[in-house]
């Protein structure tokens, strides 16, 4: 066997190991749901003992599913939203033309905390991007400070799946989901399947806002969800409307740009009830089971 198939196989095969495994997010050594300020008061303690020099490395799954094996899993899901940019070119003579279109999707989410050495950990496919691994660090670190679940000897895994073509996912909105379904899987809490939400978090657990309300707002619709929670942050919204005159015989229309209270909108025009939310609290007031009726 000549050195370039040799070479071949090892590609391949480093190919076939990172399609099936976990990345772990840089954050991760600041210890388990560490913030980085935590971590400089927490220097030499046993919360700071993650695994020096392994920020980037991909753990094979077969190693995950030997640890999961004959141990306690605890687990939550819950479908999220985005929204997926596509970018269409054409030619006119001299002249290229950029079309930009945006449209809303439904993500499942999902956590699982298992036994580990307090990680945090980001499925690779879809790959995820830099901000949306800081996002997961910081929903651990809330999680971990509403809960009396002990963290230190856990590894938190993050994973994606979604009916549409998602090659990757980046961006903060799934901050707030990712937050509530940690602390569900930690206390076992059971949550509410026909409820959604979008939204940035904090590392005081406030809610923050996010972009592409509209096209999400229509996907959770889309997905038969009946309540939708948005940031108090994007209580406006600025939508596009038609204004129309007649003059002489002649109808002209033009676009105007108006800003409209979302939760009106929302409700009218798609269908779905809108409730606001500042706080990690408020999430779980709508979104924990426990206690209440539909």
């Amino acid at each position: 066997m000549n050195e370039k198939v040799l070479a071949v196989i090892l590609a391949l095969s480093l190919l076939a190991n990172l399609g099936m495994g976990l990345y772990i997010v840089n954050d991760h050594l600041y210890g388990p749901g560490m913030l980085p300020e935590e971590y400089e008061t927490a220097k030499g303690s046993d919360r700071t003992s993650g695994p020096s020099g392994e920020s980037g490395r991909t753990i094979p799954m077969a190693d995950i599913l030997d640890t999961i094996s004959g141990q306690e899993k605890r687990s939550a899901s819950l479908q999220g939203l985005a929204v997926i940019t596509t970018i269409n070119y054409s030619r006119q003579g001299q002249f290229i033309y950029q079309e930009k279109n945006e449209t809303g999707t439904t993500i499942n989410v999902t956590v699982d905390i298992i036994p580990g050495e307090g990680r945090v950990l980001v499925q690779t496919k879809p790959l995820m991007g830099i901000v949306f691994q800081d996002a997961a660090n910081t929903a651990v670190a809330v999680a971990r400070n509403r809960t009396t679940a002990d963290f230190s000897g856990s590894d938190v895994i993050f994973s994606i799946t979604s009916d549409s073509v998602i090659p990757a996912v980046d961006g903060a909105s799934a901050g707030a989901l990712m937050t509530v379904i940690t602390s569900a899987a930690a206390a076992g809490e059971p949550l509410w399947e026909n409820r959604t939400l979008t939204g940035t978090i904090t590392p005081d657990g406030r809610i923050g806002a996010i972009g592409g309300v509209i096209e999400k707002a229509r996907a959770a619709k889309g997905a038969g969800k009946d309540l939708l929670l948005l940031p108090r942050e994007n209580a406006y919204i600025v939508v596009l409307n038609e204004s129309s005159q007649s003059r002489g015989g002649l109808r002209m229309t033009r676009l105007v740009y108006e800003t409209v209270p979302a939760k009106e909108y929302i409700e009218s025009t798609i269908g779905i009830r809108v409730e606001f939310v500042d706080t990690i609290d408020e999430v779980e007031a709508y979104l924990f089971r426990t206690g209440q009726s539909e």
